[in-house]
């Protein structure tokens, strides 16, 4: 084999928005007076539409689910705030809600680092004297309600039951309990807090009806923090006889009557220090009652029509779409802007999940993140990015003492350590972090580049929905350290004229120009550049800066059955690649290194890559393959075709991924998915541009780079009801004409036509903030109405 180099770009990073286009004051625009009617009748037409499918996407159990208590994600239904994650189990004649939070983590003065904990659990069963008759077993997940709805046989009686989390009054838990059986039936209810760990410990009470149980992580002298958190829990519409063992456990014992549901509402408190966490549970519940409970239910109804109404696909193939749905239901449930963000898991039912739970930053945190901006839903992102954030103290730190710690192989190699010494400005990450600062993993593994993967959802944070307060506040001083760490990394030009590095695209490894941290220099020192001129700030760093871009290596190249390929490094044979994980190719996302503009050789050898490699089933790429795929052009259906493959081969049925290397990274396929619709690198934003020919499509909002809400229609031939709302401040929108040989036009909200430019086939017009506008062939009908069949 003969190894060739191939010149690759850099980054793509263009805002299709970035100037904020001059106009009247947006009361007298007329434009927006329609946009204000056009929005609310979508909506409706939209809802109409989510609640006709949705519903039959749902994920339903006849049997109980067999991994409840689990090192990794649960596989039965699943409920959440962001904050509040519950997953329920049991057998055919119990019902057990397992409660955790997202801010309990326990500090450790070990070597391991942090990790999070489970809280504990709500337990619906017979009386110790009661019966085990009856085989009636049911659950489902309500992905349009956001509820877990149950029908079993408990103490020889049907029981049926309906639980969701507040989104609106904290963390709190309702289950609604009735029965369609002819007499009352008698049931015992067990809040406990875990109480097996004596590290952790649990103490449990009743405070008149009210049942409580609370749990602390360690708190050994010399831990960071103490995480505290409380259940406290009532019953409504039944009088309940109320026991506990003051260790861990309170019970209550209660009849549930036909006809006359009864209401068990429980309030969840505490986090990072808390101190007075069971009097807030308590007074959380304290005075709720059947109108307060109702007024939560509405308004918890409320928050996720929104988050629907937030974008919608149709692929119309079950499938693929139980996956999408089920992955965003998962996404809206455990990441919310104002909590903590979610551990590699979500939902925690031990004291010692995989891979410690972390927050692992060479790439499965961030592949959960890729999907939520095109799906325009960008302040999912926002915990992850405080997480980021959080630990940028924590990260320059680690620099001042990687020299004083002892070399352990290649978790901290000796070459690495010399790579980075204490004169390195900027930040360095290791693999995995927790909240607040902490570190959970605190290996490198060669890689210095963990800090700028971590910045990649930070970076589409602003891409996708510009905002100069965030750029300037949040992401702009990171991107600069970051910019400052590569600097001092890669040293002077070397004899050839270029900047050379030595890294790991693969863990473990140490190898030249690896294309890996390649991509994460020009990611960073490209964003830089860009951002820099964007806040007019630092214009003496852009010299320096360009330098270095102009004169990296390109992407290493090996020539494999008589086709060019893409390995990982200059060091590496393609052959020792095949079956692997794609680390080789993550340059091309997400750092968006390669994209549909790229010269058409380039593209081929990903695509070839990917073929020869033939490693889609491989668990780390689910989260990798398909997004490379789609943004290279990957033939539209044997690619679908795949990904449905391992879908059903990967995917529990409430959609959390079945194996081990990462969790809720099996959310990451939605990226590729929206990038199969929409696309919209290098400033032009693409109809379906990877989308089979021959099948149906339609979305509603998906959200371009600058901030552009796109909505359109695919007949399997023909792209139509194309729509562009600018959800930013205006400025210059550029699409390829999705009709070949026609003209492109385009109207604004009153029908007027607006003008444009055309270079080739790609039209460039102007848009004002909130500015509506439609897309149609010239000759063709400006009406906007989405079609949904």
């Amino acid at each position: 084999m003969f190894r060739t180099k191939r010149p690759g770009p850099l980054i793509a990073i263009a805002a299709i928005g970035a100037l904020a286009a001059a106009g009247l004051p947006s009361a007298t625009r007329p434009d927006l007076a329609a946009v204000t009617v056009a929005s609310s009748a979508d909506r409706d037409s939209d809802w109409a539409a989510i609640q006709g499918f949705l519903p039959g996407l749902n994920p339903t159990w006849s049997t109980p689910p067999t991994r409840s208590v689990t090192d990794m994600e649960p596989d039965g239904p699943l409920l959440g705030n962001g904050d509040l994650t519950v997953s329920s189990g049991g057998d055919t004649h119990t019902q057990t809600l397992y409660l955790s939070k997202n801010d309990f983590w326990t500090s450790t003065t070990g070597p391991d680092g942090v990790h999070p904990i489970t809280l504990g659990s709500i337990t619906f069963r017979r009386p110790a004297s009661g019966s085990d008759s009856g085989t009636t077993y049911n659950q489902t997940q309500d992905l349009l309600n956001a509820e877990v709805r149950s029908d079993l046989t408990i103490n020889g009686a049907p029981i049926h039951t309906r639980s969701y989390t507040s989104d609106t009054h904290g963390d709190m838990l309702v289950t609604e309990i009735s029965t369609t059986g002819s007499s009352p039936v008698v049931l015992d209810m067990d809040v406990s807090a875990k109480s097996d760990n004596a590290t952790f410990p649990a103490s449990s009470g009743v405070s008149g009806s009210t049942l409580w149980a609370s749990r602390s992580t360690d708190s050994s002298k010399g831990t960071q923090w103490v995480s505290r958190a409380a259940v406290a829990t009532r019953v409504l519409g039944a009088d309940p006889a109320v026991s506990t063992n003051s260790s861990g456990t309170s019970t209550a014992e209660f009849t549930v009557h036909p006809g006359q549901p009864v209401t068990v509402v429980s309030g969840v408190r505490g986090g990072k220090n808390a101190t007075t966490q069971v009097a807030d549970a308590q007074r959380a519940v304290r005075d709720m009652n059947t109108t307060a409970v109702a007024s939560m239910s509405a308004a918890h109804r409320a928050w996720w029509k929104a988050y629907w109404l937030k974008s919608y696909v149709r692929l119309y193939d079950d499938t693929i779409e139980k996956y999408y749905y089920g992955s965003q239901y998962l996404m809206g449930s455990s990441a919310r802007a104002g909590s903590e963000a979610p551990n590699m898991w979500g939902w925690v039912t031990t004291d010692d999940p995989m891979w410690r739970g972390a927050i692992f930053l060479n790439y499965n945190a961030e592949s959960a993140y890729y999907g939520v901006f095109s799906s325009n839903r960008p302040e999912t992102a926002d915990p992850y990015i405080k997480a980021i954030t959080d630990y940028q103290g924590q990260g320059a730190a680690n620099i001042q003492n990687l020299a004083s710690i002892p070399a352990d192989g290649q978790y901290i190699s000796t070459q690495f350590k010399a790579a980075v010494p204490p004169s390195t400005r900027g930040y360095l990450y290791p693999l995995g972090i927790g909240p607040w600062g902490s570190t959970a993993y605190k290996g490198f593994w060669n890689q210095p580049g963990e800090a700028s993967y971590a910045a990649v959802p930070l970076i589409y944070r602003y891409e996708y929905s510009p905002d100069k307060t965030y750029l300037s506040q949040k992401l702009y001083p990171l991107v600069n350290k970051l910019a400052q760490f590569w600097q001092d990394y890669l040293g002077a030009k070397q004899a050839d004229g270029k900047y050379h590095l030595m890294g790991a695209a693969y863990e473990g490894d140490w190898k030249h120009d690896d294309s890996l941290d390649l991509a994460e220099v020009g990611l960073i020192l490209k964003a830089a550049l860009k951002y820099s001129e964007v806040l007019d700030v630092d214009a003496s760093k852009r010299p320096a800066w360009q330098d270095i871009i102009d004169h990296l290596p390109p992407y290493a190249t090996d020539t494999y059955n008589g086709k060019t390929v893409y390995t990982s490094d200059y060091d590496t044979s393609f052959t020792s690649l095949l079956g692997r994980t794609i680390c080789n190719l993550e340059w091309i996302h997400p750092f968006d290194q390669l994209n549909l503009d790229s010269p058409a050789a380039q593209r081929q050898a990903a695509i070839d890559t990917l073929d020869a490699m033939n490693s889609w089933g491989e668990d780390n790429n689910f989260a990798k393959s398909f997004g490379i795929a789609a943004r290279v052009g990957y033939p539209a259906s044997p690619l679908l075709a795949q990904l449905k493959s391992r879908i059903n081969a990967e995917i529990q049925t409430n959609q959390t991924g079945s194996v081990q290397v990462g969790g809720l990274e099996s959310i990451s396929a939605i990226d590729a998915i929206n990038s199969m619709m929409l696309q919209s690198d290098n400033g032009t934003i693409r109809l379906f541009p990877d989308y089979p020919s021959g099948r149906r499509g339609h979305f509603s909002n998906l959200r371009a780079q600058g901030g552009y809400l796109v909505s359109a229609d695919y007949d399997g031939t023909t792209v139509s009801n194309v729509s562009v709302v600018a959800d930013n401040q205006g400025g210059v929108a550029t699409v390829l004409n999705p009709w070949p040989g026609q003209s492109l036009k385009v109207t604004d909200a009153r029908g007027n036509i607006v003008a444009t430019t055309q270079n080739g086939d790609r039209y460039t017009f102007t848009s004002r903030a909130g500015g509506r506008y439609t897309l149609a062939p010239q000759g063709g009908g400006t009406d906007v109405a989405h079609r949904h069949g």
